[in-house]
């Protein structure tokens, strides 16, 4: 073999190598860029269900809250509706005391 030939070999190999080595390093490197991102991961994910769940804890206190509210609605909806009845009842007493008392039904308005 020729002394060119050898040089040109040698270089050859030499290339051949810092390739492989380049390789392997990326191939580490990339190993270890994806082990922290799936830790960051884990931890991003593990803080977001906690607050989900703080969330969801906020939105089962105001459920709460709103069932209160509408049972006061429906009690307020009981409270007129007998209140009414009692309108009804008394104007019928006063009609009927009115009509005892002057003899006469009381006029219609408008």
């Amino acid at each position: 073999m020729s002394g060119e030939l050898i040089g040109i070999l040698s270089v050859g190999v030499a290339l051949a190598a810092i390739m492989l080595t380049s390789i392997r390093n990326l191939r580490e490197d990339m190993r270890r860029m994806e082990s922290r991102l799936e830790s960051r991961m884990d931890i991003g994910l593990g803080a977001m269900e906690k607050r989900l769940d703080a969330i969801d804890k906020r939105l089962e206190v105001m459920e709460q809250r709103f069932d209160g509210i509408d049972k006061r609605f429906d009690m307020t909806d009981q409270r007129l509706g007998a209140m009414e009845q009692r309108i009804a009842r008394l104007e019928g007493v006063l009609d009927g005391l009115r009509e005892a008392l002057f003899g006469r039904p009381r006029q219609a308005t408008g």
